[in-house]
């Protein structure tokens, strides 16, 4: 009786550590390169662009992961630095389109949703 309750407990308390370390995996290169594309898409920020207001409505020609870094954070606030490499054209505000190559870093993180989502890490 008190081995049965003990093995019960065990995997419990097995499962219940194997379900944390599941939350918080690591997004995968295709995720990242997919949830910077999206964000691209609608801003590209100065660091890439090199345009005082950044950039709008990209067309993304190539995103590459290039390093990811350990977690940050902890719970809801867990995220991912990615330095990213990115290359295409972007509509600027006085200037028609530009484009744009070069390396940035992004914060990669799951929303409320448990989206994947990309925000540049400019300051």
């Amino acid at each position: 009786m008190i081995k049965t309750s003990f093995t019960r407990m065990g995997r419990f308390i097995v499962l219940s550590c194997l379900g944390s370390v599941l939350s918080c995996a690591s997004p995968t290169e295709g995720v990242i390169v997919e949830a910077v594309s999206r964000s691209l898409e609608k801003r590209v920020p100065v660091t890439l662009a090199s345009y005082l207001t950044g950039g709008q409505n990209a067309l993304v020609e190539e995103v590459r992961v290039l390093e990811i870094s350990k977690v940050i954070g902890k719970g809801k606030h867990t995220y991912w630095r990615a330095q990213i490499y990115a290359r295409g054209v972007c509509r600027v505000m006085f200037g028609g389109h530009k484009s744009f190559e070069g390396k940035a870093v992004y914060r990669i993180y799951k929303d409320a949703f448990d989206n994947w989502r990309a925000a540049p890490d400019e300051f």
